[in-house]
């Protein structure tokens, strides 16, 4: 299983992440993580959603069922994290984070998918994703790498959308356990 994220920063003093839905300089410790899901199957939409939701820092804000969904609503809400399918109609994964780059490149993004081939993981990052996770991760683990790249994601900048650009370094507890994975890297959607 591959998980990527960002080392933990923050954007003040305190430790604490700032939001863009909030004046800067004042931390909201009280605020939830406002999070995108965008995938095309329901039942994964509406898994992720219930998961969410029951976690009490977070909530969804928004749900989109294609790339170019995805993309309208990313700008519609500009939630603290978008959970974006690999492989959608209309764009996929890596189109709608340059889509959505090219207008906000600080964007945090966690790519999700059935799919660990070496070549997908690098597609995703290359494209600035700020995590890739499989779609049969743990719950705890989901929700740890939405507090991570919500918090660790940004490095200084505030205001805007998101968080940060830069490289990605593999999550070393996931490692030995990706090497226990199908030769060819691949699971049916």
């Amino acid at each position: 299983m591959r998980h990527h994220s960002n080392p933990a920063q923050s954007d003040d003093a305190g430790g604490a992440p700032m939001s863009p839905h909030k004046p800067a300089g004042k931390p909201d410790r009280a605020a939830k993580i406002r999070i995108l899901i965008a995938d095309d199957h329901p039942v994964v939409r509406e898994g992720l959603a219930a998961l969410i939701n029951r976690s009490p820092d977070m909530k969804v804000i928004g749900e989109a069922t294609d790339g170019k969904q995805a993309v309208l609503k990313f700008f519609q809400h500009c939630p603290d994290v978008l959970l974006l399918d690999l492989r959608m109609p209309k764009l996929n994964g890596i189109e709608v984070i340059r889509a959505i780059f090219m207008k906000e490149p600080n964007a945090k993004v966690i790519m999700l998918s059935t799919y660990n081939g070496d070549e997908d993981v690098y597609q995703a990052l290359k494209a600035g994703a700020k995590a890739y996770l499989l779609k049969d991760s743990p719950r705890e683990e989901l929700l740890e790498s939405i507090r991570s790249v919500y918090r660790g994601g940004d490095q200084g900048v505030s205001g805007g959308c998101g968080g940060t650009s830069g490289w990605i370094r593999p999550h070393p507890a996931h490692e030995a356990r990706n090497r226990d994975h199908s030769a060819d890297g691949r699971r049916e959607d």
